[in-house]
């Protein structure tokens, strides 16, 4: 479901010498019959770090409820801050991520159903990297950009 493919875009940083990664699926509304929360996930990896989870999960006030919850959801995820000389080691390595949207409903004398939507970085590219004209790649400060290397 397209609703459910987030806006993935990274940031380098040329002052603080670190980089930035916003997995953003901005205001979401999930209507489902005795909802009882939604969780969002982003699987990051990169040739350095290996695999990086962060997760977040979103409770309406009144749940379980089967009426219409919208909320903000972004997951973020930084490297290189406050370590020296950090930020030359990821140039032009490469990178993938995918983000799972689960939605959790049911109970109340019913059985727990668990509706998932995927996304994953490969659908747009399979050598993604950090580099000036990477597909994610978000441009903040040119200045920064002429500091990484080409693709």
């Amino acid at each position: 479901m397209s609703g459910f493919n987030p806006n993935c875009f990274w940031t380098y940083n040329c002052g603080a010498k670190d980089y930035d990664f916003y997995a953003t699926l901005r205001n979401l509304t999930v209507q489902r019959n005795n909802l009882q929360f939604i969780r969002i996930s982003l699987y990051y990896w990169n040739e350095i770090d290996g695999w990086k989870i962060k997760s977040q999960t979103f409770v309406q006030q009144n749940a379980p409820t089967s009426d219409p919850f919208t909320f903000y959801a972004q997951l973020y995820h930084s490297w290189c801050k406050g370590i020296q000389n950090c930020y030359q080691n990821y140039f032009g390595k490469q990178y993938k991520f995918s983000t799972l949207v689960e939605i959790i409903y049911g109970g109340n004398g019913q059985s727990l159903v668990i509706d998932e939507y995927f996304y994953d970085s490969n659908s747009v590219s399979t050598n993604l990297k950090y580099c000036k004209t990477d597909a994610f790649y978000n441009e903040t400060h040119p200045s920064c950009t002429n500091e990484l290397p080409n693709c």
